[in-house]
């Protein structure tokens, strides 16, 4: 999931999407505003995005069920827009502030807001909700400390030149981040060298995401998080990342923040 960690965001309340049927939000699920509310902020389409030109809005932090619902899946409270009389009815629920009467009974989450000046902390996922990034294993060795060799296709994804991270699991260089110069999903070589030679049988994490600076990311479908099982050739958001963390498997995380182009208002 995400989640704000630098700024004090305003928080504002907004109705549940329903204008395609009706929509399920996460707290943590990155949004955009449209249709009769938000709804799921999804996946970039197109070079940064140019092709769906969405506007990123904000981050659910809460909802206005009174017996709050859990989804195992995402690990997080959800809410589900309705649309009828009767299913308005039959909701339980609380006021929001702000211009809303505390007698509104739609579906409404709280959403902290997100300016191009936001940090934000997203999960690292391969494909899945959960699924940490893939561990290679080192087949050759390089005494040069350059060349990270594994099996072929056996890291989540072809890595873009300059926009992946190699990590030290195991072996000698064990905690040490370098960034990927290639573009190939048998060997990754870095132009500054691991500080210990590599050897046959260390481990490796290969992370589609640049450990600082700008770089391309790829949200799954209901944008909870960051799918490092993308190519980023074609559909990609652009992010500038300010911290990384891949210490703990399932737990990989990036700090960073969207891009100005996302921002503005290109549909």
């Amino acid at each position: 999931m995400f989640r704000i960690v630098s700024g004090n965001p305003t928080l504002v309340w907004c109705p549940v999407d329903y204008s395609s049927g009706g929509d399920t939000l996460y707290v943590g699920q990155l949004v955009k505003s449209t249709g009769d509310g938000v709804a799921p902020l999804g996946q970039a389409s197109g070079a940064y995005d140019t092709s769906a030109k969405a506007n990123v809005f904000g981050v659910v932090v809460g909802t206005n069920n009174i017996n709050p619902t859990f989804n195992t899946t995402y690990k997080a409270d959800y809410i589900t827009s309705v649309s009828s009389q009767a299913a308005l009815a039959a909701r339980s629920f609380f006021g929001p502030e702000g211009g809303w009467g505390k007698a509104e009974p739609m579906a409404m989450v709280q959403v902290a807001l997100i300016d191009p000046s936001t940090i934000i902390q997203g999960s690292l996922f391969g494909t899945t909700y959960g699924v940490a990034p893939t561990i290679v294993d080192e087949t050759t060795g390089d005494a040069t400390g350059l060349t990270v060799t594994y099996t072929a296709g056996t890291a989540d994804a072809t890595t873009v030149a300059d926009n992946a991270t190699l990590y030290g699991v195991t072996g000698a260089n064990a905690g040490v981040y370098r960034i990927c110069t290639s573009a190939n999903n048998s060997a990754s070589t870095c132009a500054i060298a691991f500080p210990q030679d590599i050897a046959i049988g260390d481990t490796f994490k290969i992370i589609g995401v640049r450990p600082c600076g700008l770089t391309k990311i790829q949200t799954d479908s209901e944008s909870t998080f960051i799918d490092v099982d993308q190519a980023l050739t074609t559909n990609y958001w652009g992010v500038t990342v300010v911290g990384i963390d891949l210490s703990v498997a399932g737990k990989e995380t990036i700090n960073f923040r969207f891009n100005t182009a996302h921002f503005n208002a290109r549909g």
